[in-house]
């Protein structure tokens, strides 16, 4: 497994070799064709925001998968939500679900139905749909 943490961090220390973009590209071509599992971190330059983009230096398209990490507030509480936005093979689930760091691993809970607005970087608390 190869983790680059994070693709802002590869792309400052890459930009005088030329185009991080394409050296991102070759990377994950390489490493899929040699059966490497690879992940790439990109963190947003704001906590809270109402833009959503899978990478700040277009670089989405090369990769299989694509998983948001996000943060909400639930009853004045900060959860962490986990939400898939992309999986090249198959078909996946489009909600998204509180994800908690326990001491066993990491526990991902049932969909938050009751939470609207999550990829807009508003989310609202709609008790109509409340467990």
């Amino acid at each position: 497994m190869v983790m680059v943490d994070s693709l802002r961090g590869y792309h400052l220390a890459m930009e005088e070799f030329g185009k991080s973009q394409v050296h991102i590209h070759n990377l994950v071509n390489y490493l899929t064709r040699t059966e490497v599992t690879t992940l790439f971190v990109n963190e947003t330059e704001h906590l809270f925001t109402t833009s959503l983009r899978a990478t700040n230096i277009g670089v989405s398209h090369p990769v299989d998968n694509i998983v948001m990490l996000r943060y909400a507030e639930q009853h004045a509480k900060l959860v962490k939500l986990f939400t898939c936005l992309k999986k090249r093979a198959g078909d996946f689930e489009y909600a998204s679900r509180e994800m908690k760091f326990i001491a066993s691993g990491i526990k991902i809970g049932e969909k938050l139905q009751h939470l609207r607005g999550i990829l807009s970087g508003s989310p609202q608390f709609d008790e109509r749909r409340a467990p």
